[in-house]
């Protein structure tokens, strides 16, 4: 895929078209679609999200809340440790935001990062009912850059292998979840799993698109994925694609 056309034609257009967190994120990573964002976004959080404005300082609900840390945290700004340890505490049980806000909890404090740190090494994997999201789950998407590199391959590979059904939930939320992480697992294990997600329900858009950029970041082409797709799963893609190659040079 070519990503630069599909980027230039976005900006291009006086209609962004559907907006999302996981796209803003995306987006704030090359600066001509950032640059593009400063003139059509008129939301403080949105604009928080794509890095072209001040994270609001009054949000009022959890998930507004969540994403305003989120973007804080993107932009090099962490909270407190004990404000970090709140925010997940209070997000607990809901995917949406849970895994945002232990990510957040992670880099603010290095106590939650040792207590993940201890968990995964452990070595022991919980039975988890299809759909449901496990402690250690969250802890693997929030601290796994930081650990698995130290852990054995054997355990990384079972670890993997472990996460893949919550790749689809990750695509359907379009949370970039398992972008942080991806260079750090077993790259092997989760070329299926990914080629899987073009099959079956309908993903919203997005969702496609960051499975495909998934698949290309790790190893193995995902245009396939992007046939039939829609434009914002294309977009979604290339943003990916082209910020991606932006933090490796």
């Amino acid at each position: 895929m070519d990503a630069d056309p599909i980027i230039a034609a976005w900006t291009d257009a006086p209609d962004p078209g559907p907006l999302f967190p996981g796209l803003l994120r995306l987006a704030r990573q090359v600066p001509q679609a950032q640059a593009y964002l400063d003139t059509v976004l008129s939301e403080p959080l949105d604009r928080a999200l794509a890095g072209v404005g001040p994270v609001p300082q009054n949000a009022e609900t959890l998930n507004d809340r969540v994403l305003c840390a989120l973007a804080g945290t993107d932009g090099g700004v962490l909270p407190s440790p004990g404000a970090a340890r709140a925010l997940e505490e209070e997000s607990q049980g809901d995917p949406a935001v849970w895994i945002h806000a232990a990510r957040v909890h992670v880099l603010s404090d290095v106590i939650r990062e040792r207590g993940a740190r201890a968990r995964l090494a452990a070595q022991s994997l919980p039975y988890v009912f299809p759909g449901e999201i496990h402690p250690l789950m969250v802890d693997l998407l929030a601290a796994g850059d930081r650990i698995l590199p130290a852990l054995h391959v054997d355990w990384v590979r079972k670890l993997t292998k472990w996460m893949e059904d919550l790749l689809r939930v990750d695509c359907v939320h379009c949370g970039l979840w398992f972008w942080p992480v991806l260079g750090s697992m077993d790259a092997g294990r989760l070329v299926r799993p990914l080629a899987r997600l073009s099959e079956g329900s309908t993903m919203p858009p997005g969702g496609l698109g960051l499975a495909a950029a998934y698949c290309n970041r790790v190893g193995t082409p995902g245009d396939l994925m992007l046939v039939d797709c829609s434009p914002t799963d294309r977009l979604v893609a290339a943003l990916a694609m082209v910020g991606a190659k932006r933090r490796r040079n």
